[in-house]
């Protein structure tokens, strides 16, 4: 799909269609979480409605919807389909989703909404993953924008161990700028570019030694950025002085604590973890 030029810098947008409240928190969440723009939809009267005004760079639509409208049985991907099919939307890639197995309409789900017009299917429970692949694909595909993936501030004053944590987060799809001491890191955080911070509890930069998180994270609140997830780590001292740093690190607020070394898959997936329950959280308020 062709980029405006007015919509350059804007995020890619993606409409999503899920009548359960959970799995679209988390769909919102996670995706939101990998720098899209998320418009989420429970029934899909208002998804068409919407869909006939707006552009959107992919449609992710749940197969069967629960509370459907009097007379409006079946699949609710069809008319989604044949909406898309006769508006300015032609060419956004459609995903189809569905926990329901077995055939509808004499056909197997799958190839139902396929044929109808659905780029690809998944089966629930979901493999977000994989999921998150196939739609970059598939607007890639077809011209557009990738997303920007969050910007992600790791605080670690030993070379070796932030290179590697460097090239661990990059490697998982993530921007990552490291810096030595806690004053580099406040200035960064306060530019508003950063979307988490992993900060190593204990630094060995003269005349800043001790347990410094505490001071950064009401450095944090001073400059009025409560929301910025914080994952601490450490590598120092045994199981029960780890034990005692976790609690407090806890109890000042951060978001996880990872004993060094970290394992790739653990770290990222942290920062997965971290940044979606994030997004979800503030959805939740949002609709509370």
């Amino acid at each position: 799909m062709p980029v405006s030029d007015d919509s350059i810098t804007a995020p890619l947008s993606i409409l999503v269609l899920e009548d359960e409240f959970n799995q679209g928190v988390e769909l919102k969440a996670r995706l939101e979480d990998s720098g899209f723009r998320v418009d989420w939809y429970q029934d899909a009267d208002t998804a068409l409605s919407v869909l006939t005004r707006t552009r959107y760079d992919c449609v992710l639509a749940d197969v069967f919807i629960d509370d459907m409208a009097e007379g409006r049985g079946g699949l609710s991907l069809i008319s989604a389909i044949k909406q898309l099919r006769t508006t300015r939307d032609a060419e956004t890639p459609v995903v189809a989703i569905s926990g329901v197995g077995g055939q509808a309409d004499g056909l197997p789900t799958a190839s139902l909404a396929q044929a109808l017009g659905a780029d690809e299917f998944f089966c629930k429970p979901l493999d977000h993953d994989a999921l998150l692949k196939t739609i970059v694909s598939l607007i890639a595909a077809r011209g557009g924008r990738l997303p920007e993936p969050p910007r992600v501030l790791l605080l670690e004053d030993d070379f070796r161990q932030a290179y590697e944590m460097q090239g661990h987060l990059t490697s998982g799809g993530y921007i990552c700028d490291v810096v030595e001491d806690l004053n580099s890191a406040l200035e960064r955080v306060a530019s508003g570019d950063y979307g988490l911070v992993v900060a190593d509890i204990y630094t060995k930069t003269p005349g800043r030694g001790g347990f410094f998180l505490a001071a950064a994270i009401k450095q944090l609140d001073a400059l009025k950025l409560p929301d910025l997830p914080v994952i601490a780590i450490s590598g120092v001292g045994s199981d029960s002085m780890i034990a005692a740093n976790r609690e407090y690190a806890m109890e000042l607020g951060v978001d996880a604590f990872l004993r060094k070394p970290i394992p790739t898959n653990v770290l990222v997936e942290t920062v997965r973890e971290v940044l979606a329950e994030r997004n979800a959280m503030k959805l939740r308020q949002g609709l509370g």
